[in-house]
């Protein structure tokens, strides 16, 4: 079982614009793969070479995106065999990243993500519960 904790973040202004542009990446990540139905991490250093922007995401969490959508089709194709009716998959603005084992430093009350650079100010008093999840 995995637990998940999740923090309120009070980023700088600078800091915010380079998640922000993270979240793009990803979600162009997403649509990269969905348009062109490739759904392996090995696409992935082909695509840094061709979009070298993406360098500045941190690999791991670029995995987790097209992982994330190898789970999602795995699930809609459980459904379909048990008679359901599903959809495809679409499109969506990414509005998380996935840190899991590495790329991320939390010390006191400040947070630093690998390719983000600086550091977040925390607010560690108040942990917001996050989802448990069997892996």
């Amino acid at each position: 079982m995995r637990h998940v904790t999740r923090y309120r973040a009070y980023p700088s202004h600078a800091v915010e614009q380079r998640l922000f542009t993270g979240f793009a990446r990803c979600s162009f990540v997403r649509h990269w793969c969905l348009e062109t139905k490739v759904y392996r991490d090995s696409c992935l250093p082909k695509l840094k070479e061709e979009y070298p922007e993406l360098k500045e995401v941190h690999s791991k969490v670029l995995q987790n995106v097209v992982q994330q959508i190898v789970h999602n089709l795995i699930a809609l194709r459980g459904l379909k065999a048990k008679g359901r009716k599903v959809g495809k998959l679409r499109k969506k603005w990414l509005h998380s990243m996935i840190y899991e084992q590495t790329g991320f430093k939390l010390t006191g009350n400040c947070l630093r993500l690998s390719k983000i650079g600086e550091r977040c100010r925390s607010n560690s008093a108040a942990r917001y519960p996050g989802g448990s999840s069997r892996s």
